[in-house]
């Protein structure tokens, strides 16, 4: 659990959670602009590009969490293995 509070982690969750806010107020003011000025290229392209941004930040954000969650699983199961163990 050390790990929790290193400031290189909670910096890149915070940078994280930093872009996907950008990401989400970029589509609601594609979506501000699809509404008052009708479909125009600009709109789609900032909705479509926000939209991508999204789903690419949060499936970075798994991929990099499963690793750790697969190291903390592998650890467990050494432990579970360790304590039926006589030596």
């Amino acid at each position: 659990m050390k790990d929790d509070h290193d400031p290189r982690l909670v910096a890149q969750m915070w940078a994280t959670r930093r872009l996907i806010w950008l990401a989400w107020a970029a589509l609601l003011i594609a979506l501000t602009g699809l509404y008052e000025e009708g479909i125009s290229f600009v709109s789609v392209a900032v909705f479509v590009a926000s939209m991508a941004l999204s789903i690419a930040i949060v499936m970075a954000e798994i991929e990099r969490g499963q690793p750790a969650s697969d190291a903390s699983w592998q650890k467990f199961r050494d432990q579970q293995r360790d304590r039926g163990r006589v030596d």
